[in-house]
């Protein structure tokens, strides 16, 4: 990324991030409790290569953390 993460961003990645730690077997990826920061996620952490999607039905994501966004939050100092 060439920019810094915005705070947003940060509290995105954080979201997705703890519901890893918290879910480790989970390998299909999180429905959209927190619905603003899902919307980050879409808009911009997915096309940085932050955030996997999985587009189950039209109106329904799947959001998993990646490892560039695990890194890029630890640089962040996420």
């Amino acid at each position: 990324m060439k920019r810094k993460l915005t705070g947003r961003q940060k509290d995105a990645l954080r979201w997705l991030d703890e519901l890893r730690a918290k879910y480790p077997a989970n390998t299909y990826g999180f429905n959209p409790s927190r619905v603003g920061l899902a919307a980050i996620c879409r808009r911009v952490l997915e096309q940085e290569g932050f955030v996997k999607i999985d587009r189950v039905l039209p109106h329904h994501f799947r959001y998993q953390i990646t490892d560039a966004g695990r890194e890029a939050l630890a640089k962040a100092g996420g």
